[in-house]
């Protein structure tokens, strides 16, 4: 299996700007692109992307092209019916499948495995060089995406969602996640929270990748059905205070990592610790302005980390990633 950190995590990607935008794009999935049977296509396949070269929905099939290496199709545009959101008639139905080494080859370094189902805000490039293109235009900070989604999976398997917030110049301003951990028969509600780590910073481009198996041990036949995505858009100004300078080291962190307080020296804090969902994992106490946590047990993910006061007042937040 390749190692690859999570596209969240900061995995090399291309963004593609434009005007900016405050909208997620064919969030029914109602409209897409038929590519026909024939020439480099052995199969025919539809794709929820508007049409080549333009912003809306990645997915692999475009690895179906024999120039790609001929992988399976692996999303499907599927009917609800009836349907249970209004006006939507179509979703999206992710498949889990094993990529052939010639399209690994290709797209491999976008990708953090080789078995992957996959859909993505973005597009996907043929010529002159294939790539993949992830985020599109967005103009506004969120607070959370909502989905809804069906879910079949194989053994074990989990499905996931993310997003990311990014500034023009390709800064991570903050994201959020959400693990899908077992079947859904029917129409469920999912919700993605979005942390920021700072009150500054204009959103430029959004990232949002759905994915039928999570990046651990994904299987092969897992399935997720997507439709009516949208988002709650906020106003995070009052959400942020630094007064307290901290400084997080080394981060990315594998086994441990340090938090260092500038400031008040002999004053007590206390560090909470947030996964990206926003679940609590643990609280530390700070002593003589400095703290180490050991993260040999934590999840290869992003975290968000609460400096406080005794009294609980937030003096600081941030975020850190733990990388194996």
């Amino acid at each position: 299996m390749k190692k690859a950190s999570t596209l969240l995590l900061g995995a090399a990607l291309i963004f593609c700007f434009s005007a900016a935008q405050s909208q997620i794009i064919n969030q029914c999935f109602d409209s897409w692109t038929h590519q026909a049977a024939g020439g480099f296509y052995p199969v025919a396949y539809d794709d929820p992307n508007l049409g080549p070269g333009n912003n809306g929905w990645l997915t692999l099939n475009i690895t179906s092209s024999s120039i790609l290496g001929s992988s399976p199709v692996s999303v499907f545009k599927d009917s609800t019916t009836p349907s249970p959101f209004s006006p939507c008639h179509y979703s999206a139905r992710i498949l889990t499948v094993p990529l052939t080494h010639t399209t690994n080859g290709y797209v491999g370094k976008y990708l953090p495995d080789t078995i992957i189902g996959l859909l993505a805000a973005g597009q996907g490039v043929l010529t002159p060089t294939p790539k993949l293109i992830f985020g599109y235009p967005f103009g506004s900070r969120i607070t959370q995406l909502n989905f809804y989604y069906q879910y079949t999976p194989v053994g074990t398997d989990t499905a996931l969602a993310e997003v990311v917030m990014k500034s023009h110049y390709g800064h991570s301003l903050g994201g959020g996640i959400k693990t899908i951990l077992t079947a859904a028969n029917s129409w469920t509600q999912g919700v993605v929270n979005i942390n920021y780590d700072s009150a500054t910073g204009a959103v430029d481009t959004i990232d949002v990748i759905f994915s039928s198996s999570g990046w651990h041990k994904p299987q092969a036949g897992s399935q997720l059905w997507i439709d009516n995505v949208s988002t709650t858009p906020t106003s995070v100004s009052d959400l942020f205070v630094t007064p307290n300078s901290v400084d997080v080291y080394p981060n990315p962190a594998s086994s441990e990592i340090n938090f260092s307080i500038a400031g008040n020296p002999g004053k007590q804090y206390l560090l909470e610790i947030y996964d990206i969902t926003g679940k609590k994992i643990n609280s530390y106490p700070v002593n003589n302005n400095f703290a180490t946590i050991n993260t040999s047990t934590y999840a290869p993910s992003l975290y968000i980390y609460r400096l406080c006061d005794q009294n609980g007042e937030q003096l600081n937040i941030g975020k850190f990633s733990v990388m194996k």
